[in-house]
């Protein structure tokens, strides 16, 4: 996220006193960001000629890695420094496991028509 992310405003309500809130642009930005890290994430694992993606999990480890083409378990498996980006994965990730519930198949390019169509 950008650095200018705790930049806020002061609102003077008259039940409430005074209130920072977060500057839209700033957010907006923000989000859009995070839509293309999942994004670029995606791309390289989408199609039959894929990348593969070795999937690790840092909390045990004796684990076996495990390797998948499938974008629901990449994007699953993201972990991101911010709250903010961690919901906004986790929306993401519910667009692929609707997808793959209800159909079994697609959920890469449904994650990513997802990002591309709430980053603009």
């Amino acid at each position: 996220m950008s650095d200018d992310y705790q930049r806020t405003r002061s609102v003077v309500d008259a039940n409430k006193g005074v209130t920072n809130v977060l500057e839209s642009e700033t957010i907006r930005g923000d989000l859009a960001s995070v839509y293309d890290k999942i994004y670029d994430t995606l791309t390289g694992h989408y199609g039959p000629y894929s990348k593969f993606a070795v999937i690790i999990d840092p909390s045990d480890v004796f684990a076996d890695p495990v390797f998948t083409k499938d974008g629901i378990n990449i994007v699953r498996a993201m972990e991101f420094v911010f709250p903010m980006e961690n919901e906004i994965k986790k929306m993401v990730a519910y667009i692929g496991t609707r997808m793959e519930t209800a159909v079994g198949d697609g959920t890469t390019s449904s994650m990513m028509f997802t990002c591309r169509v709430l980053k603009y």
